[in-house]
């Protein structure tokens, strides 16, 4: 698993690439804490176009991530979501996040 952040026109773009799981999980929470504390102002993104699978470990990672964002009083969305990851992170309470970009 990749984990990437682009900032450009006032949005922070974290991309995500390759599976998310109880093994890959940790990096993810580093990469996600450490995007919430450099957005400032920026809204921050979640891109998950490139994972084509997560697990339980990883949507606890995106909600660790979403209540972050909370305190921070930082923006986030999730974008590029495949259809098996949409569906697990709508019935894990995430779906008010998923956004078209």
């Amino acid at each position: 698993m990749r984990v990437s952040a682009v900032r450009e026109a006032g949005v922070l773009t974290v991309r995500v690439q390759g599976e998310v799981d109880r093994d890959t999980a940790g990096r993810l929470r580093v990469g996600l804490r450490h995007g919430v504390a450099t957005a400032g102002p920026d809204r921050m993104v979640i891109d998950l176009a490139g994972v084509p699978l997560i697990d339980a470990a990883g949507v606890a990672v995106l909600l660790d991530a979403s209540s972050a964002a909370a305190v921070a009083e930082v923006e986030l969305g999730i974008v590029g979501a495949q259809p098996y990851v949409a569906r697990i992170l709508a019935v894990s309470g995430l779906a008010p996040l998923m956004t078209d970009g």
